[in-house]
């Protein structure tokens, strides 16, 4: 990204994976697997860290979409840099991806999501989808999960725990990134 984004730009950045870590102190940590079967994590400062220094993109989205995603959106909007973040869900929980992923993606195609009837489908309609579909989906996962020890949402307001954050970078006059 920091060798590929110019001023101006405006970037897309999808972060999915197995999001884990100790809720008891807050650290939330994202897994990966290197090109090189290397496994490793990373926390969500030190990836705000690695994903904002340097990057010249005039704006951002990033759609977090594992367990803890939230702790991600939170370390993205830490800055004066124009980012929004969206998770799936909160820096405790649990989820499956694609829950939040797929149904916001789908909104932007059906303009009857365009809420403030503008022509366009922005990035904010879009996540309200997102959060009332995966919400119906979580329901399912829940039984699913608690059956393999994960902690999981207990009430519907923590099976929609899904963030919309904008960083300060963003002023009130801002219309954000393009729809």
């Amino acid at each position: 990204l920091k060798a590929r984004a110019r001023s101006g730009d405006e970037v897309v950045v999808y972060i999915t994976g197995h999001g884990g870590g100790d809720n008891a102190d807050g650290e939330v940590f994202l897994e990966f697997t290197s090109s090189e079967g290397v496994k490793s994590v990373i926390d969500a400062a030190a990836f705000a860290h690695l994903y904002l220094d340097d990057n010249q993109a005039g704006a951002s989205i990033c759609l977090a979409d594992q367990c803890g995603s939230g702790a991600f959106a939170q370390a993205l909007t830490n800055t004066d840099k124009k980012v929004i973040a969206i998770s799936a869900v909160d820096d405790r929980h649990s989820t499956n991806c694609f829950f939040f992923l797929k149904p916001y993606l789908r909104a932007f195609n059906d303009l009857k999501n365009d809420e403030d009837r503008d022509g366009l489908v922005s990035e904010r309609e879009a996540y309200q989808i997102a959060k009332e579909e995966s919400f119906r989906a979580h329901r399912l996962f829940l039984f699913y999960a608690k059956m393999n020890g994960a902690v999981c949402p207990e009430t519907p307001e923590e099976m929609s725990s899904a963030r919309y954050l904008r960083s300060r970078g963003y002023s009130a006059a801002d219309a954000g990134p393009a729809r």
